[in-house]
């Protein structure tokens, strides 16, 4: 296999040529608005188009900045063949796509790498071969049918119990957002996040309280639901109670409930206390001037 960057003008022949991703934010729609360049690394074995990895790019002279956009919990990697689910066969299948990538990052210079794997992508000896070292992160999940919320969590609730639980349309929930977004939010961020709600994407927002206390703006995928964004007018229980009936709904459908991930502690922290599982994956960051 070999790994090569196509521009974003080229990938609008190649993007349908792969099986769509179980992803919302893999599908074509999610990145041919975005509000900055973008591309994708190409892996193509022979003449056969393998895989894709889109990513943001920056140009700042000699200097190539591939970056996952902000907003997206990772970038998803599509692929032609479905990865295999028996461990010796999906490491074997991961190894032969994370070389060709590591080769082509190799041979990229002088370029900076930033980005997120999925979940299932956790096979490292192939970076690791090619001096490539992937930090451990990853985010508090929610499986159907495993949920217990603890004591304290139920505590809360009841604070705000009588608050009503409104949907809320997601251009609407934006301008909220917007007008109200959370202290040291990158004004690049809401730019993005702007734009992909602008797409025809499976998006749903609910607030609590009327007038709202708090709201989030949600992913609702086939098989798991991500938390995007979200905000609050003063301290209370208003977005925990938001969340708490979000997990409810998500569950009742069968559907795995992503919180996407924060290293930051207070936030940590925040959806540490409802009770998920902690889901690892891989980031990528190399700097590779010469």
């Amino acid at each position: 296999m070999k790994a090569r960057w196509a521009e974003k003008e080229e990938l609008a022949a190649l993007w349908h040529e792969l099986p769509a991703p179980e992803e919302p934010f893999g599908q074509w729609e999610a990145w041919a608005n975005l509000p900055h360049s973008w591309g994708a690394v190409v892996i193509e074995e022979g003449s056969t188009l393998q895989g894709i990895l889109p990513l943001g790019i920056r140009r700042i002279g000699p200097l190539r900045l591939y970056r996952q956009p902000r907003v997206l919990p990772w970038v998803p990697w599509r692929v032609r063949t479905p990865l295999p689910s028996s461990p010796p066969a999906l490491y074997t299948f991961q190894a032969r796509f994370a070389r060709a990538v590591a080769e082509w990052m190799r041979s990229t210079t002088p370029a900076y790498f930033r980005w997120t794997l999925p979940p299932l992508w956790t096979y490292t000896p192939p970076w690791y071969q090619h001096k490539i070292a992937p930090q451990a992160i990853g985010s508090f999940i929610i499986p159907p049918q495993t949920w217990k919320p603890e004591k304290d969590l139920l505590r809360k609730i009841r604070q705000v119990q009588d608050l009503p639980f409104l949907p809320l349309s997601p251009s609407e929930a934006v301008k909220i957002w917007e007008a109200h977004p959370p202290p040291g939010l990158p004004s690049q961020t809401q730019k993005v996040l702007k734009a992909l709600i602008a797409q025809p994407l499976p998006w749903r927002a609910w607030q609590i309280g009327h007038p709202w206390q708090a709201l989030g703006i949600f992913l609702w995928g086939p098989t798991r639901i991500w938390y995007i964004a979200g905000t609050h007018r003063a301290r209370g229980q208003a977005g925990t109670a938001l969340l708490y009936h979000v997990i409810q709904q998500a569950l009742a459908e069968g559907k795995t409930f992503d919180f996407s991930g924060s290293t930051l502690p207070t936030i940590e922290r925040f959806f540490r206390q409802f009770g998920g599982v902690w889901e690892l994956r891989l980031h990528l960051a190399l700097w590779h001037l010469w």
